[in-house]
């Protein structure tokens, strides 16, 4: 792209998400409950179709966006008790269970070809610790064609509500 879009060449994007989504109604088996209460999805196909090392490279990734933002703000990620029921769950399912990333939602986007607009992010969570999102941006060349490549990490409004009823209801 050399920053310039090519009117000549196909745009092409693709997206690969995992992690918590939405709470889904019952004919969905990819809820789950706390406290007798309904918790958000969690879909890890994706990820887990991904060949190991790049498993583990995400992994990686992932770890170290935790650690930037704690090494920027340190309230991030200071609920145990909903890093133990929610992010250190995605983890076990992820086939992680040691990780020390505490995001909830990850996507990684591949794209060629395409203007990223202006726009704002409504997916991460608003509660005090779970505000922020780590994003990794580069371009990688293959064959002679550039690619961006952004891995966004964040933690979802969706587990926050469904965690802060749970915790409600919690005998």
């Amino acid at each position: 792209m050399q920053g310039k879009i090519d009117d000549t060449k196909a745009a092409y994007n693709i997206r690969c998400r995992f992690g918590f989504g939405r709470i889904q109604p019952d004919i969905r088996d990819s809820n789950w409950t706390l406290w007798d209460q309904k918790m958000p999805g969690i879909n890890v196909s994706a990820f887990l179709k991904m060949p190991k090392s790049l498993q583990s490279q995400l992994i990686t990734v992932m770890e170290l966006g935790n650690d930037f933002l704690k090494k920027h703000y340190s309230n991030v990620f200071t609920d145990e008790l909903r890093n133990a029921h929610c992010s250190i769950r995605l983890n076990k399912e992820l086939g992680y269970p040691q990780s020390r990333s505490r995001f909830e939602y990850i996507e990684v986007s591949l794209s060629r070809n395409t203007v990223l607009k202006k726009h704002i992010d409504h997916k991460n969570d608003h509660r005090v610790g779970y505000n922020h999102c780590a994003v990794y941006s580069f371009f990688e060349t293959i064959d002679d064609i550039e690619f961006r490549v952004a891995i966004i990490m964040t933690s979802r409004c969706t587990v926050g509500c469904a965690f802060q009823k749970a915790l409600l209801s919690r005998p």
